[in-house]
């Protein structure tokens, strides 16, 4: 379990140095909802439009 959370936490460091590039969206907003305890929703407001995960429409990268 700790080892998991050690993990967890050098990607959460890494990741965003990983996919720094010079044209790509970046995070500007990150916000949990709490509600009784649990996050209920999380929301995520990027520099650029981002294409919905899974939409159909979407031209190929």
């Amino acid at each position: 379990m700790r080892f998991a959370r050690l993990w967890a936490a050098l990607a959460i460091v890494v990741a965003p140095v990983a996919a720094f590039g010079g044209d790509t969206p970046h995070v500007t907003l990150a916000t949990p909802n709490v509600s009784d305890g649990a996050i209920t929703r999380f929301t995520v407001r990027f520099s650029d439009a981002i294409v919905p995960l899974g939409d159909p429409r979407a031209a190929s990268p």
